[in-house]
């Protein structure tokens, strides 16, 4: 054996001994030997890659995951690598990429990637979840406006609340029906708002992972 496919195999066997879970030090490990890692033969390399890109994604790092995410995803096509560690590598990797963009708010880009996962294996209950949470916090930012109004018409209930305490009710008590009617409108209009808008998000939710599957 030539001294350096010696040296190849320890740097191999050595990223691979370190324990399936134990994301922090595989990944201090790649980064410290990046260069000769990147030297290797590439059946050896890419897979320390794509498991160092997947620990990436395992730990939080989900901006350095996506920097490595499309190039892997093309490897793995060109190369017809299928399964990595007892999964369909492409599969995984591109569910790894839709959690990354959501976890980091780029709810379109998700989107994009979960549309595709989730009609390539619509019967998959991990990519429905993802894309189900996904429509849901996607719909609550785009509502804003909504969730902003609700909040006013609270205060607007807190003010109301305040003011027949401290005054109307020690000296306008002529004016408490009319404060107890503006306070239970606001009250009631907040929660409606807050409730039919939720249920607007979870059933528009609903409808657009039934337009995939079906």
């Amino acid at each position: 054996m030539k001294a350096q496919d010696y040296k190849n195999e320890i740097l191999y066997d050595a990223y691979f001994d370190i324990a399936k879970d134990a994301y922090h030090e595989k990944i201090r490990y790649f980064e410290s030997n990046l260069e000769a890692i990147m030297s290797l033969p590439f059946t050896e390399s890419i897979k320390i890659e794509l498991d160092y890109a997947l620990a990436l994604n395992k730990v939080g790092a989900y901006a350095g995951f996506l920097r490595k995410a499309d190039r892997l995803i093309q490897a793995v096509v060109r190369e017809n690598i299928f399964t990595f560690n007892g999964k369909d590598i492409y599969k995984e990797l591109l569910f790894c990429k839709a959690q990354s963009y959501y976890r980091i708010y780029k709810y379109p880009e998700a989107n994009h990637v979960l549309e595709q996962l989730v009609k390539i294996e619509p019967t998959s209950l991990k990519y429905q979840k993802l894309y189900k949470n996904l429509q849901v916090d996607y719909a609550r930012h785009e509502s804003q406006k909504v969730r902003g109004f609700s909040i006013a018409l609270f205060l607007l209930a807190g003010i109301v609340i305040a003011f027949e305490l401290l005054l109307v009710r020690s000296f306008y008590f002529n004016l408490l029906p009319a404060v107890v009617l503006l306070r239970n409108v606001a009250l009631i209009s907040g929660i409606f708002l807050v409730l039919i808008n939720e249920w607007h998000i979870r059933r528009t939710a609903d409808k657009n992972l039934n337009s995939l599957i079906s």
